[in-house]
């Protein structure tokens, strides 16, 4: 299984560009394997070894990649030089959401909707960047809009969606009880939210409340194509360590009761999100 799932991610490498679609698969194919992150940035390597200088479609791949491994700045060079299109703008804005650049990820997220990127996605991390950046009153009249557009929606994702920026305004506005109602509706809807299931169980840990009301089925799978996680949104050491003790324990318990404690030597197996692999 090992095996074939490194020969998938090198067949992936070599074709010739990269959307949304083979950065799915790289992740999937990444969960398979142990010590990914090496082995991931050996199938890097390859390709940069190949392409010192990269160009075009081979750009946006070697950006991509590193994106994922949480090289940022390298990711912003590789896709500076990157075919133009919703993925370059896309990921631009990711690796600017990871660095907590919300002033740069702002108006690359509008540019990958303009270029075609899911509409709905690229406005509520446009939402939440406002937030982060205190302009809440910014935040919350797009957020009206985008609830108008997608109110009626039966998707549960894009309700949660909903739920997550309604919590994150409320905590950012220190309102912790309308936060939590936010997060726990929408932790309903949709389980596998892990914006959502990082909020909820940082916020009930940072509050020492007894019981995370969090569901033990999450494997941290369910990580739409923008989730940085917790860690980057707040960005210190405590939080990081909070988000990923309750992704460590959803992981490994089967229960629906647990207690969050912050993590002691968990390191950077994960870069905040099971969308990134760090060494």
């Amino acid at each position: 299984m090992e095996q074939a799932s490194i020969d998938t991610l090198r067949e992936i490498a070599t074709r010739d560009t990269w959307t949304i679609e083979e950065h799915r698969e790289l992740q999937q194919q990444l969960f398979h394997l142990t010590d990914a992150p090496r082995k991931f940035s050996e199938v890097l390597e390859e390709l940069e070894d190949a392409n010192p200088e990269p160009q075009g479609a081979v750009a946006l791949k070697i950006g991509i990649a590193r994106y994922m491994l949480c090289r940022f700045d390298q990711a912003i060079a590789a896709l500076t030089a990157a075919t133009a299109g919703k993925e370059r703008e896309y990921f631009l804005a990711q690796c600017y959401r990871g660095m907590r650049n919300w002033d740069k990820a702002i108006p690359q997220f509008q540019a990958a909707k303009k270029q075609g990127w899911d509409a709905v996605e690229t406005d509520v991390r446009v939402i939440e960047a406002k937030a982060q950046v205190g302009d809440m009153d910014g935040a919350a009249q797009d957020l009206q809009t985008l609830e108008k557009a997608v109110g009626t929606s039966d998707d549960p994702h894009t309700q949660a969606d909903l739920g997550y920026l309604k919590g994150l305004l409320a905590e950012l506005n220190n309102l912790s009880d309308e936060a939590l109602d936010a997060y726990e509706a929408a932790r309903e809807l949709c389980p596998e939210h892990t914006e959502v299931t990082f909020r909820l169980a940082y916020h009930l840990d940072l509050h020492g409340d007894e019981d995370i009301r969090a569901i033990g089925d999450f494997d941290g799978r369910g990580i739409d194509s923008a989730g940085i996680g917790l860690g980057h949104a707040e960005g210190n050491r405590r939080t990081v360590d909070s988000a990923l003790a309750a992704h460590e324990r959803f992981e490994s318990l089967d229960r629906r009761y647990v207690r969050v404690h912050p993590a002691k030597g968990l390191g950077s197996r994960r870069c905040h999100s099971s969308e990134h692999w760090t060494e």
